[in-house]
């Protein structure tokens, strides 16, 4: 027999012989990935890493799709162990349980706003500042028990907030609405391509149906370390941006530098403003308008930055004009909540007002709810 047949007859079983090789390599590694994980701790690998308990968002999510709202807080829903004290009542209000028809001989305020009104920065339900404002008025009140109610959600702007007061909060019989937003405004006012009906902004509420061969793949852990590390399905399923604004990047900035902002969203702010206060006059509400404090950065960061601050500013600017026009009670309690936050940094290097941006800690709830229940009582705004 020739070398050259003895050679053509090596070499198909040597390339068999190489793939035999590496396939039970690979079936070892399979092996490994499926089954060392399951027993062995590893870091990034972990059950909670892969298939975290946020991706059964109608369990663990305390806001739920709404079909006028985008989204809104569920009713009934309670914090985990792992998070801040958080509760709704049965109306997804964050607090105590209220009636739908308010009590004979109570005065009722319902506060507007968002997260910052909600209450994401306290650390219970109790020390949010509008729970904090009803304790203190009937403290200070004798004879007229007074109602709060909040009526705030995050990431709720006033187009959010007037929806929620004419389609729902008028329905509770407010004597008195205070209105406290700036921020959530301010990003959609500088999201690209900004329209007058918020419609580059805001996005309908997707409903995520997985596949039926779900389940069954995530019984692998390659499957499951795929979608992690291969895949945006866990950041978006994470992140709530992704279900409530249109064409949502994590990482935007503002390319706006120090010029001059597009008018649309401050226009909207404005025009949603003066519709929140004719709506609740006319169902025979008064309003208190109260301008919002921010906590900001000199960086170019999207939520905390200088030009998220000079956007404040210039809705703050709006609020009171406002205000002046329509002859309504305006609380500026912007400077007063940042000033107080400068003098603690001034005298300890350390500030108790705010958590980040715009978010209030306790003892900054509890110093909004002093200013605005002292206005309240010195302008006589309940009957």
């Amino acid at each position: 027999m020739s070398d050259d047949s003895q050679s053509g007859a090596a070499g198909p079983r040597g390339l068999r012989r190489v793939l035999r090789i590496l396939l039970w390599q690979l079936l070892i590694l399979v092996a490994l990935v499926e089954l060392v994980p399951r027993v062995i701790p590893v870091p990034g690998l972990r059950s909670a890493d892969l298939k975290p308990a946020f991706i059964d968002s109608e369990r663990n999510r305390r806001l739920e799709p709404h079909p006028y709202l985008v989204g809104a807080p569920k009713p009934h829903w309670t914090s985990t162990a792992k998070q801040k004290q958080a509760s709704h009542n049965s109306f997804g209000l964050r607090g105590a349980e209220v009636t739908l028809e308010k009590p004979a001989g109570t005065r009722r305020i319902v506060c507007l706003g968002g997260s910052s009104t909600y209450g994401n920065g306290p650390t219970k339900d109790e020390a949010t500042w509008p729970a904090r404002l009803e304790s203190k008025l009937n403290h200070l009140r004798s004879g007229v028990p007074v109602q709060v109610i909040n009526a705030g959600a995050p990431s709720w702007s006033t187009f959010e907030s007037l929806i929620n007061l004419g389609t729902r909060m008028v329905a509770f019989e407010p004597d008195l609405v205070l209105v406290y937003h700036a921020t959530n405004d301010v990003t959609p006012a500088l999201w690209p391509g900004a329209r007058f009906d918020n419609l580059h902004f805001r996005r309908t509420w997707p409903t995520v149906r997985p596949s039926p061969v779900e389940p069954y793949l995530e019984r692998s852990m390659i499957y499951l370390i795929w979608r992690k590390y291969g895949t945006s399905y866990l950041t978006e399923r994470a992140d709530l941006g992704f279900y409530g604004i249109r064409d949502y990047r994590a990482d935007y900035t503002d390319p706006f530098g120090d010029g001059p902002f597009p008018r649309t969203g401050f226009e909207g702010f404005e025009r949603n403003l003066r519709s929140i206060v004719a709506t609740a006059r006319a169902h025979g509400a008064r309003v208190l308008l109260i301008t919002q404090a921010n906590w900001a950065t000199d960086d170019d960061n999207f939520i905390t930055g200088k030009n998220r601050h000079r956007a404040i500013g210039e809705m703050t600017e709006i609020t009171k004009a406002l205000a002046a026009e329509l002859d309504v009670a305006l609380l500026d309690a912007k400077p007063q909540l940042e000033e107080r936050a400068r003098s603690q940094m001034a005298e300890r290097d350390k500030q108790n007002v705010f958590t980040n941006g715009v978010h209030l800690r306790d003892p900054g709830a509890n110093f909004l709810a002093t200013l605005i229940a002292d206005f309240v009582l010195s302008e006589n705004l309940l009957p």
